[in-house]
């Protein structure tokens, strides 16, 4: 019996241990270092409020934001919140048809007809065929009455090859491409593989059109820029104030009516760099170093206004760039350099929704790169809020906050040496009662 009180007891003592860690760590706003309010009407309630994030946001927050909390001042009450990222805005319109007509050629092709219902506008035809290996040449025809054909395209290829090792699709087309057309009427023809036993089944055809649209943007401005001649060329250095933002485009604009130079791009997020040096007789001794440029691309930028046809390509993709500093160097070769009248930069949009659920002033917290990406119910239902409309917010100045280190520390973290030792000796101590519990106990008899 008092072995197994023993026992007990040592895993009732190491499970509170653990639980005053696990407690201690919880989560606590004393970590975070700036915080914005957020500034929606009163009626705002039960309704999705969403707003902007700031460049500052970008800046003084984590890179992937894991770091944003919505709290009420009045009580720390933290809100569940979801972000939106602006896309590339495109969308694709999907048309499925129904299927009739089937014919087979034995050993040769298979045949059907899609009716769409109505007239619309699709370049992409996903044709969906039976098998797992196969290489199939198509034919398409178009038609509005069913009685004048016309050959969309010939000589597209459905393939899938099956990976035998693994039981699965190693690779897999099913899409065919072709001019935009808005006939309701589609003719597939699907001719048989060599290995193809008996007839192909196409199973399902979809037509579909991917419409571009302009994702949201919101400008940058320039905090300083400096230019100067340098290699035969133009070295133009920008400097956005601001690190992390998901930059979009640079649009450039020259005095010059004709030119075509290629650009190199580079970028870094500080001017300096801390390096740790290290020191045979002492401590290792910090330098600083000026910070190497990243290469971001290399583009080429024209204009052509001779002819009577103007043409010009001015604007610059940076997207997946998220330096504050930014270097041109535009290679002029034996043409004088450009004359530089206007560089606007951009970024994508980025915003956070939440829902209002306590009195108070709620306020957007950031700045804790400690902390860890929270996981909340509302990404679930976010969207069926929006079909009721959304509350437009704002974000009011950013406050930095000032704690007293003591005083949010964790108290194991400002007694971690005692709690370790006790929790040690305390682990010693059964150990040993358990030892000498176990060795005096009887032996059993065979």
């Amino acid at each position: 019996m008092n072995r197994i009180f023993a026992m007990a007891l040592l895993i009732l003592v190491v499970g509170a241990a653990g639980g005053v860690l696990a407690a201690d760590g919880a989560e606590s706003l004393e970590h975070w270092a700036q915080r914005a309010p957020i500034k929606f009407p009163a009626d705002g309630e039960n309704r999705l409020v969403e707003f902007p994030l700031t460049n500052e946001i970008f800046h003084y927050a984590k890179s992937d934001l894991s770091d944003l909390r919505v709290a009420v001042d009045e009580t720390d009450e933290k809100v569940g919140y979801v972000l939106r990222r602006a896309a590339d805005g495109g969308q694709r319109e999907t048309y499925l048809a129904r299927l009739y007509n089937r014919t087979y050629l034995e050993g040769r092709q298979s045949a059907v007809t899609a009716d769409f219902t109505q007239k619309a506008l699709k370049d992409h035809l996903d044709i969906i065929t039976a098998g797992d290996n196969f290489r199939r040449k198509t034919k398409l025809e178009g038609s509005d009455d069913e009685k004048d054909w016309q050959t969309i395209r010939e000589g597209a290829y459905l393939i899938k090859v099956r990976d035998d090792q693994h039981y699965q699709d190693a690779y897999e087309k099913y899409t065919v491409y072709f001019s935009p057309n808005n006939w309701r009427y589609l003719r597939v023809t699907v001719f048989n593989d060599p290995e193809d036993r008996g007839p192909v089944e196409i199973r399902e055809i979809r037509a579909w059109r991917y419409i571009e649209r302009p994702p949201e943007t919101v400008p940058v401005a320039v905090a300083n820029r400096s230019l100067a001649a340098i290699d035969n060329g133009t070295e133009i250095v920008f400097d956005l104030g601001y690190s992390n933002l998901p930059l979009h485009a640079l649009k450039l604009d020259f005095a010059e009516p004709d030119f075509f130079r290629r650009i190199r791009i580079s970028g870094r997020q500080t001017k300096d760099s801390v390096l740790s040096v290290p020191v045979e007789s002492g401590p290792p001794r910090e330098k600083k170093v000026e910070t190497p440029w990243q290469h971001v691309a290399v583009e080429a930028i024209y204009r052509f206004s001779t002819g009577g046809n103007a043409d010009e390509s001015l604007e610059i993709n940076l997207e997946g760039c998220r330096y504050r500093y930014l270097r041109l160097h535009i290679d002029n070769g034996g043409d004088p350099p450009l004359q530089l009248r206007e560089a606007s930069f951009s970024r994508l949009a980025t915003f956070a929704a939440f829902q209002p659920k306590f009195k108070g002033t709620y306020f957007l917290y950031f700045g804790n790169h400690q902390a860890e990406t929270p996981s909340y119910d509302l990404g679930h239902y976010d969207e069926r809020l929006r079909r009721n409309g959304v509350i437009q917010a704002g974000l009011g100045p950013v406050e930095k906050l000032t704690h007293d280190e003591k005083k949010i520390r964790p108290w194991s973290e400002q007694h971690e040496a005692i709690l370790w030792f006790a929790l040690l000796a305390v682990v010693g101590v059964l150990g040993l009662l358990i030892f000498r519990q176990f060795k005096g106990a009887p032996k059993e008899e065979d």
